[in-house]
């Protein structure tokens, strides 16, 4: 093998290694991704030389073992994608292979000319590398956004069906290594290549669309059992209020009594013990939630009911104030219900470990916008408002620092959703506003 054929070889293992590396959601260990990329190329570059296409089982058994020693929340996905980005990089090699054999040359490394391993790299930054990039771009922003991208049972099942399709690539290239890559072998393994991977595609993106539209009635099955509870809660008061209607008519009687009697003194006792005691019929909470009437947009009712008790059985003082009816919201409701429960949840956090123990809740319609005002109070501040949502800081023990940095990827994923933030005399504030651009009522 020329110093060139080997020069080649070594820069085409490392653009494996940043394709397998570009395309992992979030690797856990600081070692972990040196260690990566030194094994690869170890392996790829120097054992390959001695033992060839044989050593590519152990290659990629040694990557899946380094990537499920890492752990993490995202392990099955670093394998699977590992895996994938091997493929993408062998089905490249493939096309440039096939593009040869088209063009009458022999892609075999011994009769390759000086400047045909250049191409062959050319080929791999153009098919490989450049489509990784932004696929797992993509892929953190959706992972990070949405850890349940693909729920695990079909996401392990989808591990496994690549498996078996690598284990297709690896018997197919072990075979054309001992026969000696013929024209013929590498025209069918291009096509049999692509058909998996076509396949493999659409897979993916049907389980895609089946995790997404199961999400999406999951968020409507909670709002319609918020929905259940709510409406309880409306004819609970409902039964209250007419009670209250009866009783408040009899006690005016038995007042009027004493005050045509001048029985001053029994009628202090009566308004002490009857009518003071009778004065938390109509409850704050219960008054409060008949606020939420004006929310018609069932998912998002649903997840503001929800966090209005849990704010309630913390014993957390809650205001909120909605006077404006609301039918539409120009917004995916499935973002805008994570982005409401990643705020309320860490509204809620810390008004508990705060003194006042506030929450504060205002939506409005202005213009043709909604603007959502949480306000809660909250300890002293320990780091920069920038600092709050950077991937992975959180000042909570056993928190991931994921949420609100997670909010922000939504917020950037929705063009006319703009969110501005204040903390001010231990008064943390956040602001909503989605602008409608259609105005349906």
């Amino acid at each position: 093998m020329s110093f060139s054929m080997f020069l080649t070889n070594v820069i085409a293992i490392i653009l494996m290694s940043y394709t397998i590396n570009t395309l992992l959601p979030q690797v856990h260990g600081k070692f972990t991704v040196p260690i990566l990329y030194l094994y690869i190329i170890f392996v790829g570059a120097f054992a390959g030389k001695f033992i060839g296409f044989y050593s590519t089982p152990f290659f990629l058994l040694g990557i899946l073992i380094i990537l499920y020693i890492s752990a993490g929340p995202f392990r099955l996905w670093n394998m699977l994608l590992s895996l994938i980005a091997w493929m993408w990089n062998v089905l490249s090699s493939y096309i440039g292979s096939f593009i040869f054999s088209t063009l009458g040359y022999s892609y075999t490394y011994t009769q390759l000319s000086n400047y045909q391993p250049w191409i062959l790299l050319v080929i791999t930054i153009t098919f490989s590398c450049i489509p990784a990039y932004f696929v797992g771009k993509w892929l953190r922003l959706k992972l990070t956004d949405n850890p349940d991208l693909i729920p695990h049972p079909m996401l392990s099942l989808l591990f496994w069906e690549v498996v078996i399709c690598t284990s297709i690539f690896l018997l197919n290239i072990v075979w054309g290594s001992i026969i000696g890559f013929p024209a013929s072998i590498l025209i069918f393994s291009f096509f049999l290549f692509m058909a998996l991977a076509i396949a493999n595609l659409l897979i993916y993106i049907n389980m895609y669309r089946t995790a997404q539209e199961n999400q999406r009635l999951a968020l409507h099955a909670q709002a319609q059992q918020s929905l259940s509870e709510y409406t309880q809660k409306l004819e609970k008061n409902y039964r209250e209020m007419r009670r209250f209607r009866h009783d408040y008519m009899n006690m005016l009687g038995t007042l009027r009594g004493y005050i045509l009697e001048r029985d001053w003194d029994k009628l202090e006792m009566y308004f002490d013990t009857k009518i003071m005691n009778n004065s938390g019929l109509l409850n704050r909470e219960d008054t409060l939630l008949g606020k939420l009437s004006n929310m018609k947009v069932l998912e998002i009712k649903g997840i503001l009911y929800t966090k209005i008790v849990e704010a309630f059985s913390h014993g957390i003082c809650v205001f909120f104030e909605m006077a404006d009816e609301i039918s539409y919201i120009d917004a995916d409701l499935l973002s805008l219900s994570r982005l409401l429960g990643i705020y309320l949840d860490n509204a809620l956090e810390a008004a508990m470990e705060s003194e006042a123990r506030e929450l504060h809740l205002v939506i409005y319609k202005k213009n043709n916008s909604i603007f959502i005002h949480i306000e809660n109070s909250t300890p002293l501040l320990q780091a920069p408002l920038s600092q709050l949502s950077e991937e992975g800081f959180t000042n909570k023990v056993n928190h991931s620092g994921i949420g609100l940095f997670s909010a922000q990827l939504i917020i950037k994923n929705c063009p006319n959703l703009y969110v501005s933030t204040e903390y001010a005399d231990n008064t943390f504030k956040q602001i909503i506003v989605i602008q409608n651009r259609e105005i349906q009522e």
